[in-house]
C-alpha cells in the first residue's frame, strides 16, 4: 500500500473524537448536554461567507450549537440593480473542514475473532495491521452485539444500536419499536455527518441496512448507501453474496464485473475499486479530505477464496482448534494483551473437543480453518497494494 494510504488508513482514530459530535444533533429523546468540544474545532461549519448565519466563536457559544450545516440556507448577498453592470452575483461557499483535517479509512471485517490475526495474537500473519498497530493503539475492551445489521448501526451512527431501529438483522424486521430496521434521518451516520462538513465520503462492500422489502431496482433508496450519507456505494445488499458471482451495485444500479473475468473475486475488486477512489481523491480535490468506510463481504460465509491463498496454510491447523486456543491465549499474555494472572475461560460444552473427532472429521476441520485463514489473510493482504 502507497504511504499515503496507509496515512488515510491509520486516521481512523478520528471516528473516537467524531462521534460526540455526532450526537450533538438534538431530536426526540436526545440529550443537550454541553459538548466538550476542542477550541480549534469550533469553527469546523464556519464558510467565512458573508450573509451566512453567525457562527459561534467561543466554547460558551458553542455548547447548544448544532455543528452540522443548519437547514436555514445563508442568506443571498448579492446585488439586483436595473443594468446588469451595476449588479452583483453570489454564490455561497461550499462547506469545508478544518484545514488539514485527517483523511479518514475505516475497515470492518466480518465474523474474524479477536485472537484471529497477529496483531492480537493470533496465527493468521496480518503485516500491515501489525504496522499499523504499532504505530497506533490496540483495542482490548470492544462491545459487539452479536448480530451483523445491529453491530454495523451501532459503529455508523455512534449509538446504541435499538436507538436506531437496528435490534435485528434486517431479515428478521419484527415491526416492534427498535426493531423495525428503519433507520430515520435524525439519527445521521458519521458519513453524513463528514459529508454536510465537507469530505467526501465512500462505502466499498456490505450493507446490512436495507429492510428484504426495499431490495429492488424500485426502492425506497433511503437506507442504501447513497442515502445515509455517502457519495459513492459500490457493494452488495444483505448479510452475504457469492465472492465470485456476487449480486452487486454501483450506487443502486445492478452491475456484473465478473462477466468475461474469469478470474474475478470479490474482495480484490473492492480493493483495488478502494485504492482508485483514493487515488482519484488524491489527483482532483487534493485539499479535499475523504472518509472512507470498508467492509467487505469477507470472513463471512460462504468462504470462497483463491487456491493459492488457502495453500499458504496447508497442515498449519492439523492440531485442531482446542490447541490453537491455548497457543493464541499464551501469545496473547506475553504481548500484554491480558495480564500473565489471566485464566483462560472453559471451552462451551456445546463445542465438542477436537480429539473426539474422527480422522476423517479432523481432516475436515482442518481444511475449513486453513480456507477461513486464507480469507482472512487475502483481505488483509489486497489493500496493501494493487493486484
Amino acid at each position: 500500500m502507497h504511504r499515503r494510504h496507509v496515512d488515510a488508513f491509520a486516521a481512523g482514530c478520528l471516528l473516537l473524537s467524531l462521534f460526540p459530535v455526532v450526537s450533538a444533533r438534538l431530536g426526540p429523546g436526545q440529550h443537550s448536554a454541553k459538548l466538550e468540544i476542542p477550541d480549534e474545532a469550533i469553527n469546523i461549519s464556519a464558510t467565512g461567507v458573508n450573509g451566512c448565519l453567525d457562527i459561534p466563536t467561543t466554547q460558551d457559544e458553542v455548547s447548544n450549537y448544532d455543528v452540522v450545516p443548519p437547514l436555514v440556507p445563508p442568506a443571498w448577498n448579492g446585488k439586483i440593480e436595473q443594468r446588469a453592470t451595476d449588479s452583483r452575483p453570489f454564490w455561497p461557499k461550499d462547506m469545508a473542514p478544518p484545514k488539514d483535517a485527517p483523511n479518514v479509512f475505516m475497515i470492518l471485517i466480518d465474523d474474524a475473532g479477536f485472537g484471529a490475526t497477529s496483531p492480537f495474537g493470533g496465527p493468521i500473519p496480518t503485516p500491515t495491521f501489525e504496522a499499523l498497530a504499532n504505530r497506533g493503539l490496540r483495542y482490548t475492551k470492544f462491545h459487539t452485539t452479536a448480530l451483523c445489521s445491529p453491530t454495523r448501526a451501532a459503529l455508523l451512527t455512534g449509538r446504541n444500536h435499538h436507538s436506531v431501529h437496528s435490534g435485528v438483522i434486517s431479515e428478521a424486521s419484527t415491526g416492534f419499536p427498535g426493531y423495525d430496521t428503519l433507520m430515520t434521518k435524525d439519527k445521521a451516520s458519521v458519513g453524513e455527518i463528514l459529508k454536510q462538513v465537507g469530505y467526501n465520503t465512500a462505502w466499498l462492500g456490505k450493507n446490512h441496512h436495507v429492510p428484504a422489502w426495499q431490495r429492488s431496482k424500485a426502492g425506497p433508496f433511503n437506507l442504501w448507501a447513497t442515502g445515509l450519507g455517502f457519495d459513492y456505494f459500490k457493494g452488495f445488499i444483505g448479510g452475504q453474496t457469492s465472492q465470485w458471482r456476487p449480486v452487486l451495485y454501483e450506487g443502486s444500479k445492478p452491475i456484473e464485473p465478473y462477466l468475461d473475468n474469469a478470474d474475478y473475486n470479490l474482495n480484490n475488486d473492492l480493493a483495488n475499486t478502494t485504492i482508485s477512489y483514493i487515488e482519484e481523491q488524491h489527483a482532483l480535490v487534493p485539499d479535499k479530505p475523504f472518509f472512507v468506510y470498508y467492509a467487505p463481504g469477507a470472513t463471512h460465509a460462504p468462504h470462497h477464496v483463491p487456491k493459492e491463498w488457502i495453500a499458504k496454510f496447508k497442515g498449519q491447523f492439523d492440531h485442531g482448534w482446542d490447541e490453537q486456543r491455548m497457543r493464541t491465549f499464551a501469545k496473547q499474555k506475553e504481548m500484554g494483551i491480558f495480564p500473565p494472572d489471566a485464566k483462560m475461560t472453559d471451552r462451551p460444552e456445546s463445542l465438542p473437543a477436537y480429539d473426539d473427532a474422527s480422522p476423517d472429521q479432523k481432516k475436515v476441520y482442518a481444511r475449513m480453518m486453513e480456507v477461513c485463514a486464507g480469507e482472512q489473510r487475502e483481505r488483509a493482504g489486497c489493500l496493501r497494494t494493487r493486484d
